[in-house]
């Protein structure tokens, strides 16, 4: 049975939780609630050696922003 791995992420001044979500077989990831402090959360998915392929915002205007920074550094 394949396990899911996790990594909390506290982002902006009010250290709300980000979180990074993965299968530990395939290493995709989606990103939960990226809201801001966007260079702390590309360090964690670069250190967890995972490739994001969906995210899960509440805002869906921040969501196009994320895929198109994402999609740059590919």
């Amino acid at each position: 049975m394949t396990k899911a791995k996790a990594i909390i992420v506290p982002v902006t001044p009010f250290q709300q939780n980000c979180t990074v979500l993965w299968c530990e077989a395939s290493k995709r990831a989606v990103v939960i609630d990226p809201g801001g402090d966007l260079p702390d959360i590309e360090r964690a998915i670069a250190a967890a050696g995972v490739v994001v392929d969906n995210l899960a915002h509440p805002r869906p205007r921040r969501s196009r922003r994320w895929c198109r920074r994402l999609e740059g550094a590919a």
